[in-house]
């Protein structure tokens, strides 16, 4: 992590010493943007998604009886405000900060399992996955008309990020529990979109666009705890992947070491992928230039 730190600050720094290293840029071509907007996400979450889909397929296929789903964990919304300095009409390099979070309030989903000893439970499960991400992005305009511009960028951003999540439910036979664990995480990123810019003015422009990231927390380590029939339990634990051989079916768990044995295949820390794409827009208010 270190070095992605290393990574992000020198790429800063490259943009710095590229501007001031030319000297054919008048200072009546530079100008300044604040771009505000927002809008939807959607994001892979690929390990949580399947962890959800193979549970549901489990309960659909089993003889037993339940009632409910788990629902995926896919839409979010998109927040973020960027300072961005154009050292021409065309050309510029932005540095900013948003806000990004998806969650799911799964519906209680309760199930049954026949036999010798006949069991009942009750689960719900709440999940949240938000993140910070500060953002150096190249930024390339061009005229479509006199009204209308098209603009591209692109770029490396440094991602905070958070995962909390929650487990409550009850069983006939061992009573009620409750699970919670909160996780910080940080990654490093990369964005690029395109879109179309509206101007009012030549200060004020209304802007759509659409923006593709990558983004993928690999290590989910937080406080976790348990508490049940037998006590609580407050500890460090990470978030693991793995597929129960027996019903080939994908699992996350919150422990202490990787689970191991001839039923567990496909063991590795749980990732928290954030690729996807963004639709949006807001506002671009410049100031200075010709």
């Amino acid at each position: 992590m270190k070095k992605m730190k290393v990574l992000f600050s020198s790429l800063l720094t490259v943009a710095v010493l590229l501007f001031f290293a030319q000297p054919g840029i008048a200072k009546s071509n530079l100008s300044f943007g604040l771009k505000l907007g927002g809008g939807l996400n959607y994001m892979l979450l690929t390990d949580y998604n399947n962890y959800v889909d193979d549970w549901n397929t489990y309960l659909e296929n089993e003889p037993d009886t339940f009632t409910g789903s788990f629902d995926n964990l896919h839409m979010g919304m998109n927040f973020g405000g960027e300072f961005i300095l154009y050292f021409t009409p065309n050309i510029g390099i932005g540095i900013g900060a948003g806000f990004l979070s998806a969650s799911v309030d799964q519906p209680q989903v309760e199930y049954s399992f026949s036999g010798w000893l006949s069991t009942w439970y009750k689960v719900n499960q709440e999940a949240k996955v938000s993140a910070i991400p500060v953002r150096l992005t190249f930024h390339y305009t061009t005229p479509v008309s006199n009204f209308m511009n098209f603009f591209f960028n692109a770029g490396v951003g440094y991602y905070l990020g958070s995962l909390e999540w929650t487990d409550d439910g009850s069983a006939w036979l061992f009573g009620a529990y409750s699970t919670s664990a909160e996780a910080s995480m940080t990654t490093i990123g990369f964005h690029g979109g395109l879109g179309l810019e509206f101007k009012f003015s030549p200060a004020i422009s209304f802007f759509i666009e659409v923006q593709g990231q990558y983004a993928k927390f690999s290590e989910v380590t937080g406080d976790y705890t348990n508490t049940n029939i037998f006590g609580t339990t407050a500890e460090e634990r990470t978030l693991y992947h793995y597929v129960w051989a027996p019903d080939n079916t994908t699992e996350l768990v919150w422990a202490t070491a990787p689970p191991s044995g001839t039923n567990y295949t496909d063991v590795r820390e749980a990732a928290i992928d954030l690729t996807g794409a963004y639709f949006g827009g807001g506002f671009v208010f410049r100031f200075g230039g010709k």
